[in-house]
């Protein structure tokens, strides 16, 4: 009945539903377009509602699909783990930062994170649970990766701080048994001297593959083709192998070229080819495989610190035993080995791993048990063209003779005098200082020209560059031999950068004289 005359202004009425309405709708959009999983369920773990990212996380086609399902019985990997979280959850019946095991659709379980609370009747009971879920997958595979990167960061710290002394031990004992070995001996003797070489030269390998995995080992970068380093390699690789492993290659013709140091991707090839041949006792195929790849925005998303850009790809497979997904977690860590003890150091993938980081690359490995393993190595692409591969000419093993003045600065005084006697055993006058200070004082009283230093990078007082430069103001026609046996890599690659010579210890006494020979010598007859 409507009374004449009465009317009624219904306008804040008519407002507060159309505020109701607009707030519906955004709680609506929040819930189902959100990138978390939300769900209401029964106290019976009875599925009321979800949105669509949680049927997206659990791998179902539909709502109606999923809503068929119970929490406890179809999607916890317990029920019991459902149920203790409901009895540890208090009082006030909620959940903050909750972790737990779900299955998808497919069986695979998966670690998820559960953030809600329980929403009560008008008697005061429990309606329904609201709850926000996140899948943890990627987050906790992010954080072993930084957990890996950390652990492998303090292996390659310990092996930077300790192979500079240790290479140092390592010159005065092979430079030692080097100089013994000239002097008349019995049988019995040079075999004790041959031994300790071999031990020594062990040591020192042990070393440069350490430096290579922590990414502390100096390169000397050169434009290549990768292609002409798998056909090099190759000629090796067949008589490094067993016969019942067949060598197959798939070389892309218009690959591009890299910048990088021919003598590591060759140890990359090595090491690999290795690592293939000891996974197929029996044989099989070993596949080695270049093409030019792109890393794109979806490598980005699987692997943050992956920068996109052109790559050539070169690829390694092979039909061995393979490896389980806990081995293959561990596979680039030093000193991991799956082998029986006497055979390898556990470096090879090591090495490996530190020698593509260092040259701006990636490795990923793909392998499951019976299925062999595959390793893809993506290294930056350049637009030039690699000059032809210049082979390496074998070097006779006289000594090289002098007579000219040469100084050596070297702190350590056992290995200065090893470098000194090898000199001076081929003919050289040789100056030498354990400190800068000493050594200019040398230099500015010495009368004679000093046609050049061989000199550590690091000393105790002032760098080894910064002395060569007071030196060369003293004695212009002064050159220098830098020897380290650890310098960081900033400091070396701008040595190298701009010219010079730079050795790596233990020198042996061959390389010493053929580089000073080829200074002294071979240099000046270009001239």
């Amino acid at each position: 009945r409507v009374w004449p005359g009465v009317f009624v202004d219904v306008t804040d009425l008519k407002e507060t539903e159309q505020s109701l309405e607009e707030s519906e709708e955004k709680y609506r959009n929040l819930y189902e377009n959100t990138t978390y999983g939300i769900f209401l369920a029964k106290p019976d773990g009875t599925l009321l509602d979800v949105n669509h990212a949680l049927v997206a996380m659990l791998g179902y086609g539909s709502k109606e699909e999923l809503l068929t399902l119970n929490l406890g019985r179809d999607i916890y990997e317990t029920a019991s783990k459902r149920a203790s979280i409901i009895a540890d959850a208090g009082p006030d019946n909620r959940v903050d930062g909750v972790e737990a095991s779900w299955r998808n659709k497919d069986g695979k379980v998966f670690p998820v994170r559960m953030s809600g609370a329980a929403v009560r009747s008008k008697d005061g009971g429990i309606s329904h649970y609201e709850v926000i879920v996140e899948d943890m997958t990627e987050r906790l595979n992010l954080e072993a990766q930084f957990r890996q990167s950390q652990k492998m960061g303090a292996v390659g710290l310990l092996a930077g701080g300790i192979s500079h002394d240790f290479n140092n031990l390592l010159g005065v004992i092979l430079g030692n048994a080097d100089l013994l070995r000239e002097k008349k001996q019995s049988g019995a003797e040079l075999h004790n001297v041959d031994a300790i070489t071999v031990a020594g030269k062990s040591a020192a390998q042990l070393i440069r593959q350490l430096l290579a995995f922590s990414r502390k080992q100096v390169l000397y970068p050169t434009l290549m083709d990768v292609n002409t380093i798998v056909g090099e390699i190759g000629k090796m690789l067949h008589r490094l192998i067993s016969e019942d492993v067949q060598i197959t290659t798939e070389l892309e013709p218009e690959l591009g070229s890299i910048r990088a140091d021919r003598g590591q991707v060759e140890q990359i090839l090595m090491n690999l080819a290795t690592n293939a041949r000891d996974a197929m006792p029996s044989g099989g195929t070993l596949n080695i495989r270049t093409e030019n790849a792109e890393l794109g925005e979806d490598d980005v998303a699987r692997c943050p610190y992956v920068k996109p850009g052109r790559y050539v790809r070169l690829s390694i497979s092979d039909t061995g035993m393979g490896m389980s997904e806990e081995v293959r977690s561990h596979i680039f860590e030093p000193f991991f080995t799956t082998k029986q003890k006497g055979r390898g150091t556990g470096l090879g993938l090591a090495t490996v791993y530190g020698i593509v980081k260092q040259s701006g690359g990636y490795i990923w490995v793909t392998s499951s048990p019976g299925a062999g393993a595959s390793f893809n190595i993506y290294l930056p692409r350049v637009e030039e063209k690699a000059p032809p591969l210049i082979a390496r000419v074998p070097l006779r093993n006289e000594f090289p003779r002098g007579t000219e003045t040469i100084l050596v600065l070297e702190d350590d005084e056992s290995l200065r005098q090893v470098t000194c006697e090898f000199l001076t055993a081929s003919g050289y006058n040789v100056l030498q200082a354990g400190r800068s200070e000493t050594a200019v004082a040398l230099a500015s009283q010495y009368k004679g020209k000093i046609p050049l230093i061989v000199t550590d990078v690091v000393l105790p007082d002032v760098s080894g560059p910064s002395t060569v430069s007071k030196l060369q103001v003293l004695h212009p026609e002064m050159e220098a031999i830098y020897v380290s046996g650890y310098t960081e890599a900033p400091v070396a690659q701008r040595l190298i950068a701009d010219g010079a010579i730079l050795l790596q210890k233990p020198l042996s006494r061959i390389d010493l004289l053929r580089k000073v020979d080829e200074i002294l010598h071979s240099r000046t007859a270009r001239v």
